[in-house]
């Protein structure tokens, strides 16, 4: 029976508890659809990695006793829906597994892959010599010659594949978190002091959560500088009220006289 949450137009097996029950039934099932399957099978409890990561691997298993010769594999976009930890380890698991599930009986069976991928993690595992990098210009799709700089991929680190154009354009911040740190400092550097000062507590509670230390500091020490310059400038009008206030009491003494 469904549980509350659960479709009613739905059936649910257990595979701990109804194991047999579940076989029987998806037996009847193969003979019944011929070569149009009708009902779609889905996993609870599930994340969409893990779900992803089960759809690779038991594909290549349902089709291993079909080949018989040497084979190519191709494979679009196989780290969709993987956490980056899942990413790193994606190249090393295939190079891993595929040997194993196309094992050749009595002899030797080449496997090559070809995959497309839009992940840095995937490219830090392959020799740039055997990554064709593809870019999507006026509706045409060009074939890069590399990286800039012909930087390397393999085992590259990871950020420095992320900071190249070809990956992240204008650069690996957050496209929000560039908008609130060229807002303060578009405050800092051309706002008015009442400006600064209307929007002084946004402008410190940004900056204090700022990751980054380096723009962090920097940003820090132009509040600073501005507030310092705000300081010098309130000393100045009050020395000059003072002497206007003392040039008014001369006047006045001088009237009285």
């Amino acid at each position: 029976m469904p549980k509350p949450w659960q479709p009613k137009d739905h059936f649910y097996f257990s595979i701990e508890n109804d194991r047999e029950e579940f076989w029987s039934f998806f037996k009847l099932y193969k003979k019944s659809y011929g070569f149009q399957p009708y009902l779609t099978f889905d996993w609870q409890d599930m994340s969409s990695g893990e779900k992803a990561l089960l759809n690779i691997y038991s594909r290549f298993y349902h089709v291993h006793h079909r080949c018989q010769d040497n084979l190519i594999v191709l494979i679009d976009e196989g780290e969709l829906y993987l956490h980056p930890q899942w990413q790193k380890e994606l190249v090393k698991n295939l190079v891993e597994f595929l040997p194993q599930v196309y094992r050749k009986e009595g002899g030797k069976r080449r496997i090559q892959v070809i995959l497309t991928s839009n992940s840095p993690f995937v490219a830090s595992d392959l020799p740039s010599f055997n990554v064709i990098f593809l870019n999507k210009a006026a509706n045409k799709l060009l074939v890069m010659d590399g990286l800039e700089e012909h930087n390397q991929t393999f085992a590259s680190n990871i950020n420095t594949l992320l900071a190249n154009s070809f990956f992240m354009k204008d650069g690996v911040i957050g496209s929000f978190a560039k908008y609130k740190i060229n807002r303060v400092i578009q405050m800092l550097v051309k706002g008015s002091d009442q400006t600064v000062s209307d929007n002084r507590d946004e402008i410190k509670n940004t900056i204090h959560i700022i990751g980054e230390p380096l723009i962090k500091n920097k940003l820090l020490q132009m509040l600073e500088d501005r507030l310092k310059i705000k300081l010098v400038s309130l000393d100045d009008e009050i020395a000059e009220l003072k002497q206007r206030i003392m040039a008014l009491e001369e006047a006045k003494q001088h009237d009285s006289n």
